[in-house]
């Protein structure tokens, strides 16, 4: 068994912000955005290109998602994802955070704020 250590925790840290990223973001460069045109499209509509991206983001959330639960459990799970919950309430509270614009976050982060 290998040792878990910095670049084991880099490498799966960088897989896991890659396979959020890509299925949505606020740009408008995501899997979701990606199906959502093509449907909008007429004639071209949803394509076997999708059905397989689908297919290997499903099993990279599944893995994810396994993972997770093996490693901090049901309850640490919930508990996590409640907290980050109310810090993004939180942070709309205090304005940091504009609900109104889904590109709030990624302009914030280009403005060097």
């Amino acid at each position: 068994m290998n040792k878990f250590n910095f670049v084991s925790f880099t490498l799966r840290l960088l897989g896991t912000m890659t396979l959020v990223l890509l299925t949505y973001n606020p740009t408008g460069y995501s899997y979701f955005h990606w199906v959502q045109d093509s449907l909008a499209l007429q004639g071209t509509g949803f394509g076997a290109e999708h059905a397989f991206s689908g297919v290997v983001m499903l099993i990279g959330w599944t893995i994810l998602i396994r993972s997770t639960l093996q490693s901090l459990g049901a309850l640490c799970l919930i508990l996590a994802a409640a907290f980050i919950g109310t810090l993004v309430w939180l942070m709309t509270s205090y304005g940091v955070v504009e609900v109104e614009s889904s590109t709030a976050i990624a302009e914030n982060q280009g403005n060097g704020a």
